[in-house]
């Protein structure tokens, strides 16, 4: 139901147990036992339920084979024989865990981001919708979503947005394929995918380098809606983020809005 469960502190290995999660803390994360106590209020897994607001003090990577401390472009350390892949940068957000150390509404932790793919937004709920434009986030693993600068696929192609990455959708078109195309604005780090020259923003805001100059660029162009059925594949590049709070509208046109009881007209 799209809830998140608040622990008590990070998750970490754990060498036996049973399995799920009880009242030993253990849960079965890609076939090893971890062991994670949710917090309890009045017996009850304390969760977040969509839309809920939460005030964090701290952001923590962990590994997602050692379940160890990251900092991105370092090593975490020495690892274990049994890791899959004892040689991955650490810099790879693929093999991330994100955790939120949470001041409010409880003491906790919380997930906040799997390989990349965010659970949590930055920002109050109301600032996710009263917006100009709409958010979607790249469902598309592990190829991403490819900007051009047109609607056509011939058009040049600028840069990848990785999977997980949210980006502002400002407009839809379908070009002469027939394919939906849609107009996109995102801020994505320097290094993923550059093709060609990024159109710099004055105010980036975020991380800087020891030069002063921001570590994202800004990336405006198309990006398909859907795979191309003529690649052999079907499914969803991008999809649409579920407002986290109602949002309100008002009917302009002067004829009215016809409601219906399904989405097909």
């Amino acid at each position: 139901d799209g809830r998140l469960v608040v622990l008590s502190s990070l998750p970490r290995l754990d060498d036996g147990g049973g399995l799920g999660f009880g009242g030993d803390g253990t849960v079965d994360w890609e076939g090893r036992e971890v062991v994670a106590f949710p917090v309890l209020v009045d017996g009850e897994a304390l969760t977040l339920s969509p839309g809920k607001e939460v005030q964090a003090a701290d952001a923590v990577i962990l590994d997602t084979f050692t379940l160890r401390r990251v900092h991105p472009g370092g090593k975490s350390g020495p690892r274990p024989r049994h890791v899959l892949d004892p040689v991955a940068d650490d810099a790879d957000p693929s093999r991330h865990l994100v955790f939120l150390q949470l001041a409010s509404p409880r003491p906790g932790y919380v997930l906040a981001s799997v390989h990349g793919y965010p659970l949590l937004l930055p920002g109050p709920a109301s600032s996710h919708v009263d917006r100009p434009d709409w958010l979607w986030r790249v469902t598309c693993s592990p190829d991403g979503a490819y900007v051009r600068d047109g609607l056509e696929l011939s058009s040049s192609r600028t840069c990848v947005l990785p999977y997980g990455t949210v980006v502002g959708v400002d407009g839809k078109a379908v070009n002469d394929m027939g394919l939906s195309r849609l107009s996109v604005e995102a801020y994505v780090d320097r290094g993923d995918g550059d093709e060609g020259d990024a159109e710099s923003s004055e105010n980036d805001g975020g991380e800087e380098e020891e030069d002063g100059t921001s570590v994202y660029t800004r990336r405006v162009g198309y990006i398909s809606e859907f795979l191309n059925p003529l690649s052999g594949q079907r499914g969803n590049v991008v999809e649409a983020v579920p407002f986290p709070v109602p949002a309100v509208y008002r009917v302009v046109h002067a004829g009215g809005a016809v409601i219906r009881s399904g989405v097909e007209l």
